[in-house]
């Protein structure tokens, strides 16, 4: 094939040769040619100025398929897609018009068309010479697409390593040996440092600056030693530029070449700030646990179930704590931590209903609070209070379940013991011939003893927390709420409302309200004893007539007595004045007459006033400072001297709901006694207050005061302190029967020679809705 090409070069495109010499040169590489290019293992090809094959090697056929003769004599474009074609025509005819060819002497990557259609990358040095005054082309022409594969893979593999080391959180790092060198450095390492990449880069010891100082020598020295032979691991603090700290876990390993030498340094450092500050939270939890543990008073247990068999299994595993154990009597070593240790413990009378429990919780989910029996290394059985949670997977089986143990036998003993003692109250409050009850604040029953509900029908179980008003009248439930604001201290100084009663379905009951004293409680209560006194109170009524004829006898004695005594002064004097002439002593005679009757008729209206008292006038509300100052006013309208000097201090205090004729009465009797005793002259103090939860009217005065021996006296009917003919005995027992049907009290303080003091009161219970100052 070369002969057909071999053409003598143009004068100047070779060297120097003799003709004899070059036919001696051109016989020995002529035979070396045709050998060179048949055993190339590149394509090669030889090309005329139009671009049609005149030369094709082995090599050639294997890559493009065609055989020497199909190849010879065709153009180059069939060696090429159709989409280079036009370019390739072009460049022919560019080099055929300069002699110039730009892609000459430098390899050039195309594609080429193998015989069956299929492309292939190839690669192509391109050459150009000139024999005879023609122009020709050769080509070395090499299949790569191998080395294409290859290097798509290695593009594939770098991309998706920059992928992987530009994205992850930690920071991925390449150095030489002798780390003066940064080859890469992910971009992590801004984000965990704090500084710029191109900090490293410019100065591949900056990382070790970032390093806590009492780290930097430590972390040094291992880079220098240990990333070379591969136990390089190490954990260290950086201070970012704002001042933080952060936590870095650095780990690298040595890449060898061929030889087994050391030619780069490559690692990962990872910030573990948030597992370290994991680390030292679980750290203090721990030892804030194992404190707990260690100082509880209870006890503290914690089981896992084990793989393949049930829960309830003797051999689960359960630990004990040193406490749970100590409770019961046990060393550590002398109970199992399995589960069978702690059911052999429990009294026989509770281990089923515990174990129910138990097995309520793990299957059902049920709360686990139970108390029971545990039988003691000592012998004894002691009460424990056992709380507990169990964990269950995704599928609701159960995993785990810790608790705790708590003794209680103490407090056992101490309900026994109260227990014992509310069934004694309940026999002696059952024994007490009244039915007893208690009502909260908001008026419902709290306490029935077994009387009461005889009295009323009603199970206790139906009384308790029923309303008040549901089991006793309206008006006597409303009016317990007055001893709801009594203090403890009155109740513990044993205040008693005096004793009301009330009808209700035939029966008449007597009550009384008292205020409750509960100890360490802030609610008031209030407590009502009942009496069923329809017996009594017919027993009572026969006896009170039989007393008031009686009485009437005494009555009429000493009427008879206080009028005699006059009467017969009157029949004396008349008797004398029939005989007597001196109309002056006459005179005198009639104005002792008159003084006479004039007791005599006082001694009458005290008896009607006694036995029928005024049913003329209704209830009404009064204000008992103006009824005492009405009370002055009349009195200062009698013929008497009255040099008495009236002091008034009169607090606010309610309305009373009262006929006006009684307490006014009342206040008569008091007032016109104390100017009395006062003899007209002295100083009167009138006065108003609440006190107690009662609200007072007390009036004082400045007289010779009552002798002790005689106050237990001044209360009975036709007793008196005054001399003979200034007063019936009847004043005070008349103030003493009205204020008491008001359900108040009267009570007297004298002191001789200093005065008196009387003062009326009345519970609040009795007062007006609109109570007003008076």
């Amino acid at each position: 094939m070369l002969e057909h090409t071999h053409e003598t070069p143009a004068p100047g495109h070779g060297p120097s040769r003799t003709p004899g010499a070059r036919r001696d040169t051109d016989a020995v590489l002529q035979p070396f040619a045709a050998v060179l290019v048949e055993t190339a293992p590149d394509a090669i090809v030889l090309a005329d100025s139009r671009g049609t094959i005149i030369l094709w090697n082995k090599a050639a056929q294997t890559l493009f398929g065609y055989t020497e003769e199909e190849a010879i004599g065709q153009p180059l474009t069939c060696l090429m897609p159709d989409r280079y074609r036009d370019a390739h025509q072009k460049g022919l005819e560019r080099v055929r018009a300069t002699g110039y060819s730009r892609l000459a002497g430098k390899p050039v990557e195309l594609r080429g068309l193998k015989k069956d259609g299929t492309e292939f990358p190839l690669e192509l040095s391109l050459g150009t010479w000139q024999s005879g005054g023609r122009l020709f082309f050769s080509g070395i022409i090499r299949d790569i697409t191998e080395r294409k594969r290859s290097e798509e893979t290695l593009r594939d593999s770098q991309e998706r390593f920059c992928q992987l080391a530009e994205n992850i959180r930690e920071v991925f790092w390449m150095t030489d040996p002798e780390k003066n060198r940064i080859i890469y450095i992910s971009p992590a390492y801004e984000g965990i440092w704090g500084r710029t990449c191109e900090s490293l880069y410019a100065s591949p010891w900056s990382w070790l600056d970032a390093i806590h100082p009492d780290d930097r020598d430590r972390v040094r020295q291992a880079a220098l030693t240990k990333q070379i032979s591969g136990a390089y691991d190490e954990e260290y603090r950086i201070l970012r530029p704002d001042g933080s700290t952060r936590w870095i876990w650095d780990r690298a390993f040595p890449i060898r070449d061929a030889s087994g030498h050391v030619y780069r340094i490559t690692g990962i450092a990872e910030d573990i700030t948030e597992r370290k500050q994991a680390e030292e939270e679980l750290r203090a939890s721990e030892e804030r646990l194992e404190l707990a543990v260690r100082g509880s008073s209870d006890g503290l247990w914690d089981g896992r179930v084990l793989p393949g068999e049930p829960w309830s299994s003797p051999r689960t595993p359960v630990w004990y704590s040193p406490r749970f154990k100590a409770m019961l009597g046990f060393e550590e070593h002398e109970l199992d931590n399995v589960l069978g240790s702690w059911v052999a413990l429990l009294h026989p009378e509770d281990k089923e209903r515990v174990l129910a429990a138990l097995f309520a919780h793990v299957e059902r989910k049920e709360p686990y609070d139970v108390e029971y029996r545990l039988h003691t290394k000592q012998g004894e059985y002691r009460w424990f209070r056992a709380r507990g949670q169990a964990i269950w997977d995704d599928a609701g089986n159960p995993l785990r379940m810790a608790g705790s143990l708590q003794c209680v036998t103490e407090r056992k003993r101490a309900e026994q013991a109260l227990q014992l003692a509310y069934d004694e109250t309940e026999k002696i409050l059952a024994s007490v011939p009244g039915a007893i009850l208690a009502a909260d604040q908001d008026l419902r029953v709290v306490y029935a003893n077994a009387l009461a509900c005889r009295y009323f029908g009603e199970a206790r179980a139906n009384m308790l927390g029923a309303p008040l008003n549901e089991v006793l009248p309206a008006d006597v439930a409303q009016r317990s709420w007055v001893y709801l604001r009594r203090t403890p201290q009155a109740a513990e100084n044993g205040y008693w409302q005096q004793d009301r009663q009330f009808e209700r379905h035939g029966k008449v009951y007597e009550y009384r309200f008292f205020p409750l004293a509960i100890r360490g409680s802030e609610r008031p209560q209030t407590g009502i004893v009942l009496w069923d006194i329809t017996e009594n109170k017919r027993l009572a009524e026969q006896i009170i007539q039989a007393e008031k004829l009686a009485s009437l006898g005494t009555l009429v004695a000493g009427m008879a007595h206080e009028v005699n005594n006059p009467a017969q002064g009157i029949m004396g004097l008349a008797q004398l004045m029939q005989d007597e002439t001196d109309l002056t002593v006459v005179r005198d005679y009639a104005r002792e007459i008159v003084g006479y009757t004039k007791h005599i008729a006082t001694v009458v209206r005290d008896f009607t006033t006694y036995a029928r008292q005024s049913d003329q006038d209704d209830e009404t509300e009064l204000d008992l400072g103006e009824r005492m100052v009405e009370a002055v006013k009349l009195l200062r309208l009698r013929p008497q001297s009255w040099h008495v000097e009236v002091v008034t201090d009169f607090q606010p205090v309610p309305f009373l709901k009262a006929r006006r004729t009684e307490i006014d009465q009342v206040f008569v009797n008091l007032i016109g006694n104390a100017v009395q005793a006062m003899d007209g002259r002295g100083c009167l103090t009138l006065a108003t207050a609440l006190r107690d939860g009662m609200f007072t009217a007390s009036v004082r005065d400045t007289g010779g005061g009552i002798p002790k021996d005689r106050l237990t006296k001044i209360f009975d009917p036709f007793y008196t302190t005054k001399e003979p003919g200034k007063g019936t005995g009847l004043g005070l027992y008349i103030v003493y029967k009205i204020v008491t049907k008001h359900g108040g009290q009267v009570r007297v303080d004298s002191e001789v020679g200093q005065g008196t003091t009387f003062t009326v009161a009345f519970p609040l219970g009795h007062t007006s809705p609109q109570g007003g100052p008076s």
